[in-house]
């Protein structure tokens, strides 16, 4: 048998091995990188559940929300949380902080709406016009606009600051569990119970139902920057993603079955984490299509995960005032 390769065969022969090296070696970097990232305890000063953890863009300043109306605060990315008067025992289930660290928005039980100008300094709550239990949260870059999802598919949005709460016309009395929009306010998702995805391009004017190809429980939802990527987490070890703004969603093996509360992703989509029941995290370096679980050193529920912006700094919050981080060496 004869095998007759030209010069120029051979050259492109050459070069796609060397092209499948190259990533075969970029997926082992990345992969290295993953096993060598921990978490590590953090002390959060409570034996309460938390709920939310949020930062600001430096990743120094952010805040931590859970039972018994508790926020904890920290100026030097949370080797010292400190606790705040937020003036009720409510239970708030999350938090969202402006990229300079200074205003923040917290929701809870009963309709409750906080909110801070000052780093925490000091909370004053806000009437949110519903007695329904929000729970989630989520604030436009412009520190103006923001929108409150929460039981009885209830949606309440603010152009003001809070200033005055408006209900949004959702369609669905499933409770929503999750919400978060792009920088500019226009397009966003909620998620939440059977299922229920529903996206906005109209800063909330109207909200359509997507379909998520799920009945199960949908906790958390992360975009990337130009909103046509997205993860979505929930019962079930259940993850969804989109490259299309949720055209479609489509599942991902999260190898687990423990349910998923929180996911964040990075900007670009690259990486993310996610946190859940028994203390699991999982993480991907590659947009989702594997997840590794990752050392949390912990059984304790974790409910909220917030990563910053380049994904070398991140943190989760959950049971017994549970607070884990990484950040680099």
């Amino acid at each position: 048998m004869e095998f007759n390769v030209s010069v120029a065969q051979f050259g492109a022969i050459f070069r796609g091995i060397a092209i499948l090296l190259m990533s075969f070696f970029a997926m082992s970097i990345a992969v290295g990188a993953y096993a060598e990232q921990i978490w590590m305890q953090q002390d959060s000063g409570t034996s309460h559940e938390l709920r939310s953890v949020s930062f600001a863009s430096d990743g120094q300043h952010g805040f931590a929300v859970g039972f018994g109306g508790t926020i904890l605060a920290t100026s030097n990315g949370g080797e010292t949380w400190v606790a705040q008067d937020s003036g009720t025992f409510s239970e708030l289930n999350s938090v969202s902080i402006s990229r300079d660290g200074r205003q923040g928005w917290a929701v809870g039980f009963g309709g409750a709406i906080l909110t801070t100008s000052n780093g925490g300094t000091t909370w004053v709550q806000q009437e949110s016009g519903t007695p329904y239990e929000l729970r989630s949260v989520s604030v436009a870059s412009d520190g103006q606009h923001g929108w409150a999802v929460g039981f009885g598919g209830t949606i309440l949005a603010t152009t003001n600051g809070g200033l005055a709460w408006e209900p949004q016309a959702s369609g669905t009395m499933n409770e929503l569990r999750s919400v978060t929009f792009t920088a500019d306010g226009r397009t966003g998702w909620a998620v939440g119970f059977n299922g229920t995805i529903l996206s906005t391009v109209d800063g909330g004017e109207t909200w359509i139902r997507q379909d998520s190809g799920t009945s199960n429980e949908l906790y958390s939802i992360s975009i990337t920057s130009d909103g046509r990527h997205g993860w979505v987490v929930g019962f079930g070890g259940t993850i969804l993603t989109t490259s299309d703004s949720g055209g479609v969603w489509k599942m991902q093996s999260s190898g687990t079955q423990h349910e998923l509360h929180s996911v964040s992703v990075v900007p670009d989509g690259g990486s993310g984490w996610a946190v859940g029941f028994n203390g699991i995290i999982l993480a991907t370096s590659n947009g989702g299509q594997a997840w590794t679980v990752q050392s949390s050193g912990t059984s304790n529920e974790l409910r909220s995960v917030h990563v910053t912006a380049d994904g070398r700094t991140g943190w989760a919050v959950g049971f017994a005032g549970t607070i884990l981080a990484f950040r680099p060496d």
